[in-house]
Protein backbone atom coordinates (compact mmCIF):
# COMPACT_ATOMS: atom_id res chain seq x y z
CA UNK A 1 0.00 0.00 0.00
CA UNK A 2 1.53 3.49 -1.05
CA UNK A 3 1.44 6.91 1.06
CA UNK A 4 -1.08 8.05 -0.92
CA UNK A 5 -3.44 4.95 0.13
CA UNK A 6 -2.65 5.30 3.88
CA UNK A 7 -3.40 8.97 3.89
CA UNK A 8 -6.94 8.43 1.86
CA UNK A 9 -7.83 5.61 4.34
CA UNK A 10 -7.10 7.80 7.63
CA UNK A 11 -8.59 10.43 5.89
CA UNK A 12 -11.69 8.61 5.55
CA UNK A 13 -10.95 6.86 9.06
CA UNK A 14 -10.69 10.48 10.60
CA UNK A 15 -13.95 11.78 9.30
CA UNK A 16 -16.11 8.91 9.97
CA UNK A 17 -14.79 8.29 13.50
CA UNK A 18 -12.77 10.77 15.02
CA UNK A 19 -8.98 11.09 15.39
CA UNK A 20 -7.29 8.28 17.96
CA UNK A 21 -4.86 9.93 20.82
CA UNK A 22 -1.68 8.27 20.53
CA UNK A 23 -0.87 8.51 23.92
CA UNK A 24 -4.24 7.70 25.82
CA UNK A 25 -6.60 5.92 23.02
CA UNK A 26 -9.25 8.36 23.58
CA UNK A 27 -11.34 8.81 20.11
CA UNK A 28 -11.85 12.90 19.54
CA UNK A 29 -13.45 15.24 17.64
CA UNK A 30 -12.01 16.00 13.75
CA UNK A 31 -11.02 19.70 14.19
CA UNK A 32 -9.47 19.56 17.45
CA UNK A 33 -5.89 19.89 18.08
CA UNK A 34 -5.37 18.38 21.42
CA UNK A 35 -6.85 15.10 22.91
CA UNK A 36 -9.89 16.00 25.36
CA UNK A 37 -8.56 13.59 27.77
CA UNK A 38 -5.07 13.92 28.52
CA UNK A 39 -4.41 16.93 26.57
CA UNK A 40 -1.54 15.55 23.61
CA UNK A 41 -1.06 17.09 20.30
CA UNK A 42 -2.89 14.94 17.99
CA UNK A 43 -1.13 16.27 14.65
CA UNK A 44 2.39 16.54 14.14
CA UNK A 45 4.39 18.40 10.93
CA UNK A 46 6.58 16.97 8.88
CA UNK A 47 9.91 18.69 8.81
CA UNK A 48 10.45 18.18 5.40
CA UNK A 49 6.98 19.05 3.48
CA UNK A 50 4.73 20.71 5.84
CA UNK A 51 2.19 18.31 5.63
CA UNK A 52 -0.20 18.09 8.71
CA UNK A 53 -0.22 14.27 9.63
CA UNK A 54 -1.80 12.11 12.77
CA UNK A 55 0.69 12.05 15.79
CA UNK A 56 -0.10 8.12 15.36
CA UNK A 57 1.33 7.56 12.29
CA UNK A 58 5.30 7.12 11.86
CA UNK A 59 6.24 8.95 8.27
CA UNK A 60 4.78 11.79 6.07
CA UNK A 61 1.72 10.82 4.09
CA UNK A 62 3.50 13.22 1.47
CA UNK A 63 6.89 13.04 1.08
CA UNK A 64 7.06 9.33 3.22
CA UNK A 65 9.75 11.09 5.68
CA UNK A 66 10.13 10.08 8.89
CA UNK A 67 8.06 12.58 11.22
CA UNK A 68 9.10 11.49 14.51
CA UNK A 69 13.39 11.90 15.82
CA UNK A 70 14.77 8.96 17.23
CA UNK A 71 16.06 8.57 20.92
CA UNK A 72 19.79 9.00 20.20
CA UNK A 73 18.71 12.10 18.48
CA UNK A 74 16.76 13.64 21.03
CA UNK A 75 18.89 12.29 23.61
CA UNK A 76 22.10 13.67 21.75
CA UNK A 77 20.01 17.75 21.52
CA UNK A 78 18.99 17.56 25.32
CA UNK A 79 23.17 16.72 26.06
CA UNK A 80 24.67 19.26 24.21
CA UNK A 81 24.25 22.70 24.68
CA UNK A 82 22.80 25.35 21.96
CA UNK A 83 25.89 26.99 21.62
CA UNK A 84 29.20 26.88 21.37
CA UNK A 85 30.29 28.41 24.44
CA UNK A 86 31.48 26.89 27.40
CA UNK A 87 29.05 27.79 30.73
CA UNK A 88 30.06 27.74 34.04
CA UNK A 89 27.95 24.72 34.93
CA UNK A 90 29.39 22.99 32.11
CA UNK A 91 33.22 23.56 33.93
CA UNK A 92 31.38 22.69 37.47
CA UNK A 93 30.46 19.14 35.78
CA UNK A 94 33.41 18.25 33.96
CA UNK A 95 35.33 19.33 37.30
CA UNK A 96 33.23 16.98 39.31
CA UNK A 97 33.75 14.27 36.81
CA UNK A 98 37.37 14.17 36.72
CA UNK A 99 37.68 14.12 40.59
CA UNK A 100 34.80 11.34 40.69
CA UNK A 101 37.20 9.32 38.38
CA UNK A 102 40.03 10.19 40.34
CA UNK A 103 39.17 8.75 43.42
CA UNK A 104 37.66 5.35 41.70
CA UNK A 105 41.24 5.14 40.16
CA UNK A 106 42.52 5.62 43.56
CA UNK A 107 40.25 3.43 45.37
CA UNK A 108 41.08 0.53 42.93
CA UNK A 109 45.07 0.88 43.13
CA UNK A 110 44.44 0.76 46.77
CA UNK A 111 42.47 -2.53 46.08
CA UNK A 112 44.58 -4.05 44.18
CA UNK A 113 48.23 -3.34 46.44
Amino acid sequence: MSLRDEAVMQGKAEKESGVQCAKCGHLNQRRINACQECGARLYVTCHYCGHRNQRAVMKCAECGERLHRSFWRRWWKTVTPKRTSVKPVHLLMLTVTVYLAYRIVVRLSNLVQ
